[in-house]
């Protein structure tokens, strides 16, 4: 029989929340990704460290509910960026098999200035945010995909979309808007398809860990995955 995909956290971004992924959830659930959780956030009086800690509470229920498993991120624009702070801490790297990022402004944007919220206004382009995350996090040993519209018209300038932490592949999507990469089916298979790059890598590497005697795999020798459960906390199941 197939394998089971991994586990996939979707994560929104600013001023948004979980309905962001409406059209994704069945979109993925069409392509045998279905086990699917949302995280949601509040965009105001916070600021990007506290969203990053709750991110990790988030991966830490979801990770109990699927011991031995590695789950997949997908973050739209701040939700990458999230992404990225918690990846930033290699440990981390270690518990999932991938991240797909949408319109991220993995450098910020100078629209951000004119944002409302000092969460909105950290986001600046190559601001203090941006230098500090890239001066702190490790490089990326875990395969991760930056998706960008090349018409974006929230991430200004375009260099703003792409990312300079090693390990990260850039790609563009089709034309189309910063909001409407949620709601293009054209990105979402492109997304889609990096998923299932993503999955099969992880998968490979696993069967090449097991067949050295690796104890570190996530898996058992079976090849058997943890039955998917509800994750807690601020985890918003979008199961079909």
């Amino acid at each position: 029989m197939p394998q089971e995909r991994p586990p996939v956290l979707l994560i929104h971004g600013l001023y948004h929340n979980v309905t962001a992924w409406t059209l994704y959830r069945r979109w993925l659930g069409e392509a045998g990704f279905t086990r699917m959780y949302c995280h949601g956030y509040s965009s105001w009086h916070t600021g990007f460290g506290l969203l990053v800690d709750e991110l990790d509470e988030t991966m830490r229920d979801l990770l109990a509910a699927h011991p031995g498993e590695k789950p997949l991120l997908v973050g739209h624009s701040l939700g990458g960026l999230l992404i990225r702070g918690w990846l930033a801490d290699a440990a981390n790297q270690q518990l999932v098999a991938g991240a797909v990022t949408l319109g991220t402004p993995h450098q910020g944007s100078t629209l951000a200035r004119l944002g409302a919220g000092r969460l909105a206004r950290s986001l600046t382009f190559r601001g203090a945010l941006i230098r500090e995350l890239e001066a702190t996090e490790a490089p990326s040993d875990v395969p991760c995909v930056a998706l960008y519209s090349p018409i974006d018209n929230m991430v200004v300038p375009q260099e703003g979309l792409h990312v300079t932490t090693p390990g990260w592949t850039t790609r563009a999507s089709p034309a189309v808007s910063h909001i409407w990469m949620l709601w293009d089916r054209a990105t979402a298979r492109l997304a889609i398809e990096s998923l299932r790059e993503l999955a099969d890598r992880h998968t490979a590497r696993e069967w090449q860990r097991r067949a050295c005697g690796d104890p570190a795999s996530g898996q058992t020798a079976s090849g058997q995955t943890a039955s998917g459960q509800t994750a807690s906390g601020q985890t918003a199941s979008g199961q079909t």
